[in-house]
């Protein structure tokens, strides 16, 4: 079910609540966020580990937002990394990257964004179940990146990324959320530090001495193969030779990162090429048809899916044929 989002940080499942009715919106303001009494709370759309995310009603500008706050047992820790991640969204302006809106400093800090429409990645995947490769999610993953990309370029990494922090709006668009780990390209890793989601957390990530757009970019391969194959594929069981799409994968969650993708430029790059019917870069081997067909076969390399006048299935059910 749609909803208001993004979610609390740490949140990886429960419900998203549907905005209220217009009237409602002015006729419900709950209790302030904060004495000022600008933002009133609606209801509460998520919560995590690390803090809760409320859909509020902004008084002064009559609009719904977000807003975020710290709890749970680690709300001290966790007040910190909400304000380490307000300043970091605050500078990345870029559409695939939730807007702030304001920073309420008070004991907790509060942060206030723009509220969305949507759902996490993950949800969407629990819906789609069994099919064939979903493009929608496909093309959510490249826009993702893309903004990922955008972060790189500015020498912010992500580092937790994973389909809970990919919100899908109900506009087709997808947005990055949960910057709260986020650290500067070429940091040194604080105290070894292990932080992501598992199955989305790149092997390196507890012993590198800095950090670096690798980590997101073997993230970023790994939500792919969830998105292409679902959840019970591991990118390291990917065939690179299957299709297009899985040797995007393979490279991405290389064990190596010196083999990957150097970050999420070049990743979002190779996707882009497949969607636009070019050739991706890690397949430089000629372009062939299923059977050995010149005109009636199915596509089996680097083409994105596209109609077929032969019935053929064109969409690469789990890779091409």
């Amino acid at each position: 079910m749609s909803g208001a989002w993004p979610p609390a940080s740490g949140a990886t499942s429960g419900p998203a609540h549907s905005l209220p009715a217009a009237s409602a919106r002015h006729d419900a303001p709950g209790a302030p966020v904060h004495p000022d009494d600008r933002y009133r709370r609606i209801g509460l759309l998520g919560e995590g580990g690390m803090g809760r995310v409320w859909l509020a009603w902004d008084t002064r500008l009559a609009r719904n937002v977000a807003v975020k706050e710290p709890a749970g047992p680690h709300a001290d820790a966790a007040a910190g990394l909400l304000r380490h991640e307000a300043k970091v969204a605050a500078r990345l302006e870029h559409p695939g990257i939730v807007v702030v809106h304001d920073v309420i400093d008070a004991d907790p800090p509060w942060f206030v964004m723009a509220c969305v429409r949507g759902a996490p990645l993950g949800t969407r995947l629990a819906d789609t179940g069994p099919s064939a490769v979903p493009t929608d999610l496909v093309r959510a993953v490249l826009e993702a990146t893309e903004a990922v990309a955008y972060a790189h370029d500015g020498g912010v990494v992500h580092r937790d990324l994973s389909p809970s922090n990919l919100l899908v709006g109900d506009d087709g668009k997808a947005r990055v959320i949960d910057w709260g780990v986020s650290g500067n390209r070429g940091d040194p890793v604080p105290h070894h530090q292990r932080v992501g989601t598992p199955r989305f957390i790149a092997p390196e990530a507890a012993t590198a001495p800095t950090i670096e757009p690798t980590i997101d970019v073997w993230a970023l391969g790994a939500i792919l193969c969830a998105v292409v194959h679902g959840s019970a594929m591991a990118p390291e069981d990917v065939d690179e030779h299957a299709s297009p799409l899985d040797a995007i994968i393979a490279k991405a969650t290389r064990a190596a990162p010196a083999d990957r993708y150097p970050d999420a430029g070049a990743l979002a790059a190779d996707l882009r090429r497949w969607f636009d019917g070019q050739r991706v870069l890690v397949r430089q081997h000629p372009l062939t048809f299923g059977g050995g067909s010149t005109g009636s076969g199915c596509w089996r390399t680097s083409r994105a899916p596209r109609s077929s006048s032969s019935g053929c299935s064109t969409d690469g059910a789990r890779g091409f044929a």
